[in-house]
């Protein structure tokens, strides 16, 4: 019996150290970039890194965490920045033809493209699955629009007078920030069903909202200092 007894409490010791061991492996704090440039702005999505860099002027980098090469994606002389990844796809705004507009890039196919060609500023995109969404001033305001990449076609998602931006989408749901009672609120939109829903109504600032499944979450300065709140939504 003492044997046995012996023989499991050196077992469970392994184990204990193990995984420890393994916290500690997964626990560790990377720095990922070393140039002297600022680099900011970063998303990632999977194994894949993106950032803003300004090693050579604005650009677009990545870093591969599996291989752990690093890859400058734009090499135009204009400036690109604030990129959004998933997937394969890579989005940001670029200012070569200038004004702001937003481009992507396929990372299997290493093909580049133009999504916005208006002549006002688009900037500042989000991007899931085939969707991509992002601020646009076409109409003297700030709007969202929405370009659905196997269909091409582009959407005007909200068309209030008022300032509408900092979009971000998870599947069928897009929300922002919405200036039309005054102040900044929350406000939603499922892309099935075509319903506009006003997430935050206290009459103090809530901004730059993000989403992941049922919940949003946003800076709020109800308490007159910046706080993080969340509102789990459900149809």
């Amino acid at each position: 019996m003492n044997r046995w007894y012996l023989i499991f409490a050196i077992f469970f010791i392994v184990m204990a150290l193990f995984c420890n061991a393994s916290f500690a492996a997964t626990n560790t704090e990377t720095r990922l970039t070393t140039n002297t440039a600022h680099q900011f702005s970063p998303a990632i999505y999977g194994d894949k890194v993106v950032w803003t860099d300004d090693r050579y002027g604005w650009d677009i980098f990545m870093k591969d965490l599996t291989t752990n090469t690093e890859t400058r994606l734009t090499t135009n002389t204009a400036a690109q920045q604030y990129p959004a990844i998933y997937g394969d796809k890579v989005v940001w705004e670029d200012d070569r033809y200038g004004n702001w507009d937003i481009f992507m890039k396929d990372l299997i196919t290493n093909t580049e493209t133009r999504l916005t060609t208006n002549t006002a500023d688009q900037f500042s995109p989000a991007i899931y699955g085939d969707k991509v969404v992002w601020e646009d001033d076409r109409y003297g305001n700030a709007d969202i629009f929405m370009k659905n990449l196997s269909s091409n076609v582009e959407s005007h998602l909200t068309t209030n007078s008022a300032s509408q931006s900092d979009a971000a989408i998870y599947v069928d749901r897009v929300v922002w920030t919405d200036y039309r009672y005054g102040n900044d609120d929350i406000f939603m939109k499922d892309l099935t069903s075509n319903v506009e829903t006003r997430i935050s109504n206290n009459p103090s600032d809530q901004y730059d909202p993000t989403i992941y499944q049922d919940r949003i979450v946003w800076i709020d300065d109800r308490t007159e200092n910046k706080d993080i709140y969340l509102r789990n939504w459900t149809k």
